[in-house]
C-alpha cells in the first residue's frame, strides 16, 4: 500500500514541517548511522516518513556522488547504515563484509602489502635474469680468451721448434 493512501484513508494528521526539519539535519557526508532520536517517541508512520527521507536524500547524495547507495536493515531498531562510496560500486561481497566490521584499513593495508611483495618478487627476478645473462656473457669472454691464448701458445711452440731444429742444423754444417 503506498505510505500517503494509508496517510489519507486511515485520516492519520502528520506534523509534516517537524519531520522534514528532523529529516534535514541529518549529515550523510559524516558517515555515521541514523538512530531516531531517543527522547522523542514516534509512531510507527511517523518513523517510516524519517525513513523515506532519509533514503531520498541518500539518492539525492548518491546523484551527485556518482555512487550507488546500498542500504541494508541492521538488528538495532530505526536505524539504517550505509556503505561509503569507495565500496559501494564494488561487486566483491568480501568487501560488504569488511565494511560492516570496520576491517576497510586492514583489507587495504593487505592489498597493498601483497602488491609490494608482489612487485619486490618481480624486480628480484628481474636482476636474477640481469645477473645470469651478465655471467653468461663474462663465461663466453672467458672461454674466448682461453682459446685465444692456447691458439697464441701453440704457434710459439711452433715456432720455437722450427728454431730448435734450424739451430740443429747450423750445427751440424758448422762443426
Amino acid at each position: 500500500m503506498n505510505f500517503l493512501k494509508f496517510i489519507v484513508t486511515n485520516h492519520i494528521k502528520l506534523d509534516f514541517i517537524n519531520i522534514i526539519n528532523v529529516a534535514k539535519n541529518i549529515n550523510i557526508k559524516e558517515g555515521n548511522d541514523f538512530l531516531f532520536e531517543e527522547d522523542k517517541t514516534y509512531e510507527l508512520y511517523q518513523k517510516y516518513l524519517i525513513i523515506l527521507l532519509y533514503i531520498f536524500k541518500l539518492i539525492e547524495y548518491s546523484q551527485n556522488h556518482d555512487i550507488k547507495p546500498i542500504i541494508h536493515k541492521t538488528t538495532t531498531e530505526g536505524n539504517i547504515s550505509f556503505f561509503t562510496p569507495k565500496y559501494a560500486n564494488n561487486q566483491n561481497p568480501k568487501d560488504f563484509i569488511f565494511m560492516q566490521n570496520n576491517q576497510t584499513k586492514l583489507a587495504e593495508m593487505k592489498s597493498i602489502k601483497k602488491k609490494m611483495k608482489q612487485q619486490r618478487k618481480f624486480d628480484y627476478n628481474e636482476m636474477k635474469k640481469e645477473n645470469s645473462y651478465i655471467l653468461a656473457l663474462k663465461a663466453k669472454d672467458e672461454r674466448d680468451r682461453k682459446r685465444r691464448n692456447q691458439e697464441k701458445y701453440k704457434k710459439i711452440k711452433l715456432m720455437a721448434q722450427k728454431d730448435v731444429e734450424e739451430y740443429n742444423k747450423m750445427k751440424t754444417y758448422t762443426h
